[in-house]
């Protein structure tokens, strides 16, 4: 009992002293980590993942030992795999969703040159949302719209800017009702591209 109540202890102290992190990664069932190639690291079979696992770990280390990828959901098998430009690995068809999921690889699995030309996420609340060719797509429908802060709003997510400043470019506050308004009027116009 004195043992737990220990363990107990140290967990909380490294949560509170922010040593603890805990990150979404791509687990195969036999326990391995899926590699970019979207195959085990253990078992080397191709990964049929459903939902990213959270993995705790220590933050101490000098160096970023991981690195944050996207990867896309197959529509046919609902399995999430790195390599989503083309067929899917699992049933060979071309259905992958248009939201981005983030994982973290260990640095060791993504090969060197490929370290300097991953895409990360930026700040602004679609960067995680929306993938580059979807937001293209979005920001034609929204330069219709007639000028006004709707548009502006909705051009302004688009371009990745963060809730607070996305408010200031319109002076309003970003907890205002006027606020909530505008971005609900964003989302009701793009309602049926996010339907497709």
């Amino acid at each position: 009992m004195k043992v737990n109540d220990f363990r107990r202890g140290m967990l909380a102290k490294n949560i509170v002293d922010g040593n603890l992190m805990a990150d979404p990664q791509l687990i195969c069932h036999c326990g391995g980590e899926i590699g970019l190639n979207d195959h085990c690291q253990r078992c080397n079979k191709l990964a049929h993942v459903h939902e990213p696992d959270w993995r705790l770990r220590f933050n101490d280390r000098p160096v970023p030992e991981r690195v944050l990828i996207p990867c896309r959901r197959c529509r046919d098998c609902n399995c999430l795999y790195f390599q989503s430009q083309g067929l899917c690995p699992s049933v060979g068809h071309n259905n992958w969703s248009r939201d981005l999921t983030w994982v973290t690889v260990r640095v060791g699995l993504v090969p060197s040159d490929a370290l300097q030309n991953l895409a990360t996420p930026g700040k602004g609340p679609l960067d995680l949302a929306m993938h580059m060719d979807d937001r293209a797509k979005a920001r034609r429908i929204v330069e219709k719209w007639p000028d006004g802060p709707r548009k502006q709003v909705a051009l302004d997510l688009l371009d990745g800017l963060e809730l607070a400043d996305v408010a200031a470019k319109v002076n309003v506050a970003v907890t205002s009702a006027r606020f909530k308004y505008l971005i609900a009027q964003v989302v009701a116009g793009l309602h049926d591209f996010f339907q497709e």
